[in-house]
């Protein structure tokens, strides 16, 4: 008779405890891949409102505070005044970096404003140099050379058949430099804060930011059309509640170096949509600069990731 191998009650218990770790971490993954996609809806979403930055922007954070302050009741938590204090600084600049957006979709292509977006890590760089003592590798300083060439390549072709204006990309530049420093930001003032409590407080002083800028600047535009509404939902519920919400469940389950890589595919993304969606044209040239500036960012992530 052929001898049968016994695994030892250890050896079970650590291939089922392995077993779980796989299958997290696969979960994990397609968690992050649905935020990436949940994100690169963004843009298209913005266009399909039709609604200028400022108002579209309050209505969202509005809406996302909401859902994120219903789950923070729901787990018995509140909200002090201490707390929303030392998240307005971000709220501040996640409104003027959504704000520029919001209205640099409205200026050029949604490809064009989320491949110029995605600069933030090779921005960041000097920044972390000055302010935090950092010192960049030759790996790093080539992905930021490379980044920057990629989007250059989709940028400069599509000019034209985007019907860019310069304020369009200017927008796309400003909203890119506020993201920078709102994750500066974001990185100090959640020191001592939950996810929760903190996306409520930061979306909510956001709204509180941008109801009286909104309000001088045009009041009549806060009362958006109806059609709009349906479209407003969606970019609160999908880049808003879901992406983040899926990411925050995500990072104990996928390796940093491997989610900071997923979510380069967040400008893919958006410039798919956009050709699909919108019709926005996407040449040879244009995909290749999107290949190498993916590519690129790609790296970037993974080697400052590791170096950490």
């Amino acid at each position: 008779m052929p001898k049968t191998l016994a695994m030892s009650p250890e050896g079970s218990g650590q291939a089922r405890m392995g077993l779980r770790e796989r299958f997290g971490s696969g979960i994990g993954v397609i968690a992050v891949l649905a935020a990436t996609l949940c994100w690169a809806s963004a843009g298209v979403i913005a266009v399909k409102a039709d609604v200028r930055g400022l108002p579209l922007t309050f209505w969202r954070v509005l809406l996302v505070a909401g859902c994120f302050g219903g789950l923070m009741l729901i787990r018995g938590e509140r909200l002090s005044v201490a707390v929303l204090r030392q998240a307005t600084p971000a709220g501040l600049l996640f409104a003027g970096s959504a704000a520029m957006f919001f209205e640099a979709v409205r200026h050029t292509s949604v490809g064009i404003a989320t491949i110029v977006a995605a600069l933030t890590p090779v921005l960041a760089m000097p920044i972390a140099v000055r302010w935090l003592g950092e010192r960049p590798t030759a790996t790093g300083v080539a992905c930021a050379l490379g980044a920057t060439l990629g989007v250059a390549m989709f940028v400069a072709p599509g000019y034209r058949a985007a019907d860019t204006r310069p304020v369009g990309l200017l927008l796309s530049g400003g909203s890119m430099l506020c993201w920078v420093v709102y994750l500066f930001a974001t990185k100090r003032a959640r020191s001592g804060i939950g996810t929760v409590q903190y996306m409520t407080a930061m979306n909510l002083s956001a709204a509180l930011v941008l109801l009286p800028l909104t309000l001088v600047v045009d009041a009549g535009s806060l009362m958006v059309p109806a059609r709009s509404w349906p479209w407003i939902g969606l970019l609160a519920i999908l880049p808003g509640f879901l992406g983040h919400g899926l990411l925050t469940w995500a990072q104990p389950m996928v390796a940093l170096s491997v989610s900071s890589i997923l979510l380069q595919g967040e400008p893919v993304g958006a410039a798919l949509a956009g050709a699909v969606f919108l019709g926005e044209p996407i040449n040879a040239v244009q995909a290749a600069g999107i290949a190498v500036a993916v590519a690129s960012l790609s790296i970037l992530a993974r080697s400052t990731v590791d170096s950490t």
